[in-house]
């Protein structure tokens, strides 16, 4: 998924940023937050190939620039994944990455992804916003109206339990 896990990997929340920044304040230059994740799976010792989707040339760049020259993670890295993994588990409450593979099995359109956004939202601030809800579900079908088919639970990669949560996102949002 682009890159790192829909995107979720390269842009971290404030917190799990403020770590990252903090581990490499001494360094000339900053490395990408993608570069971590993609230097985590590089560094296991199981793993031959590391493929990471890009969609820029930025992108590109960032990749070959740290890969060319390839330094596994050191044991004060791999501590610092564990504490992003602890804040990312905190605070992403619906491990949704956006990829919409969902919205092309459900047979009623429900507007999976966007819901998980609001539902992570809310778990992060404690606030509603109909506002979005709305609009996304102008030309989707509500939360409420899911068949419950189970088709979108079959092509997720992330394994997640969709009807569970989009029943949670409903009773919070109708």
């Amino acid at each position: 998924m682009e890159p790192i896990k829909g995107g979720t990997l390269a842009r971290l929340p404030e917190e799990a940023a403020a770590a990252f920044n903090a581990y490499y304040q001494d360094q000339k230059t900053l490395p990408s937050q993608a570069s971590l994740a993609i230097r985590y799976a590089a560094s296991l010792s199981e793993v031959e190939i590391v493929l990471s989707g890009m969609s820029d040339l930025s992108q590109l760049d960032d990749n070959t620039a740290y890969m060319q020259d390839f330094k596994p993670l050191t044991e004060e890295e791999k501590e610092l994944v564990e504490k992003i993994t602890t804040i990312l588990n905190r605070t992403i409450k619906v491990p949704c990455t956006s990829c919409r593979y969902c919205m092309e099995e459900c047979p009623i359109q429900v507007n999976i992804p966007e819901y998980f956004g609001l539902l992570n939202l809310f778990a992060v601030t404690g606030k509603k916003t109909n506002m979005y809800y709305q609009r996304y579900s102008m030309n989707h079908a509500k939360a409420s109206e899911c068949l419950k088919c189970g088709r979108c639970e079959k092509i997720c990669p992330q394994h997640i339990p969709i009807r569970k949560f989009l029943d949670e996102f409903a009773e919070l949002y109708e």
